[in-house]
């Protein structure tokens, strides 16, 4: 497997983006470490609340996550927070702003296909793919999870990611 190849079996079609049954199916440590955490705080059918979302539960990935608004109309979903360290490394800040804002036609329509399948699966989602840091391209995953109000509709998605080691900073790190 190269940086450019999502993981599967010989002559498969990639996957770019898959429901999350178990955490066999993610590979950072990380990510299965969130996916736990949002799946303890499922209450039988119910899915989680904003409560999930509280910076101590989420130390262990501080700075590398992304909270998504999603919105009844366009324009569907906004990011909430990025992540530090996601800013770092991508080398421009997007919290408050539109998916649309996002500088990269490729990246934003994979991340607009798998928010649209959170929401409407209300399932956690797994991305895997390339992704450029500068001119460098390194495999990718992150996992994206619905969070619902009071009255169970998805209002907004979770998402983890692990940046890799060896992708370039554009701030350096303090």
């Amino acid at each position: 497997m190269t940086a450019d190849e999502p993981p599967n079996e010989p002559g498969a079609t990639p996957q770019l983006i898959t429901p999350i049954c178990d955490e066999g199916v993610i590979e950072q440590e990380r990510l299965r470490q969130l996916w736990q955490l949002w799946r303890d705080a499922c209450n039988g059918d119910r899915l989680p609340g904003r409560e999930l979302v509280d910076p101590l539960k989420l130390r262990f990935l501080i700075g590398m996550v992304t909270i998504f608004d999603i919105l009844p109309g366009p324009p569907y979903f906004t990011y909430r927070l990025l992540g530090q360290e996601i800013v770092d490394r991508i080398g421009f800040e997007l919290t408050g702003k539109p998916l649309d804002a996002h500088p990269d036609p490729m990246r934003r329509a994979v991340i607009f296909q798998a928010l649209s399948r959170v929401r409407d699966e209300r399932k956690p989602m797994r991305l895997y793919y390339p992704i450029a840091f500068r001119d460098i391209r390194l495999a990718h995953e992150a996992i994206l999870m619905p969070i619902v109000d009071g009255e169970s509709n998805v209002i907004q998605a979770l998402c983890g990611q692990v940046i890799p080691e060896n992708a370039p900073r554009w701030r350096a790190k303090s």
